[in-house]
């Protein structure tokens, strides 16, 4: 039986123990059972703002976070302009789609976000980078009930990706 994204990611954020959500300094990979689709939550955490207040970047092919940035006035730049340029829900996202990296991106303070009848208030935004350039990138973002939403970004993020320096 087919679970949409959607299903998965909740159950995976209801369900997954505590273990899971490490400290993105820890090099710790993601439990085995645990498919693409509930990476993101493996970035949700409780721990110190100086913490959750950093830009993650997570492989997704290693399974955990590789790298993490103080966040700066650039990334929120970068964050805002990627909220202002969204114009609707991204159509049905099927699970199959292979991500490269997803980075977490703390959004401060927090940004209103109004498409359609969604309302959200942004605190953080999850892209969802695909080396496949035919792919384009997606942005996660959960509302205050932990309930997700895609968006598709039209913009090559390349760049911001290439800026982060990430370890091989």
């Amino acid at each position: 039986m087919k679970r949409s994204l959607f299903s998965l990611l909740i159950v995976f954020m209801l369900s997954a123990p505590a273990s899971v959500f490490a400290s993105p300094l820890q090099e710790q990979a993601l439990p085995h059972e645990t498919d693409w689709i509930s990476i993101p939550a493996h970035f949700m955490q409780s721990e110190a703002p100086a913490v959750n207040n950093m830009v993650q970047v997570f492989d997704v092919a290693k399974g955990r976070v590789v790298h993490s940035l103080a966040n700066n006035a650039e990334f929120q730049k970068t964050a805002e302009q990627w909220l202002s340029k969204i114009t609707s829900l991204a159509p049905e996202v099927h699970p199959d789609m292979k991500a490269t990296y997803i980075v977490r991106v703390p959004v401060e303070p927090a940004k209103p976000l109004d498409v359609g009848d969604v309302h959200l208030s942004v605190k953080e935004i999850f892209v969802f980078y695909y080396a496949d350039t035919s792919k384009e990138p997606l942005l996660l973002i959960f509302d205050e009930n932990k309930k997700p939403f895609f968006f598709h970004i039209h913009e090559d993020i390349t760049p911001f990706i290439k800026s982060l320096n990430i370890p091989e």
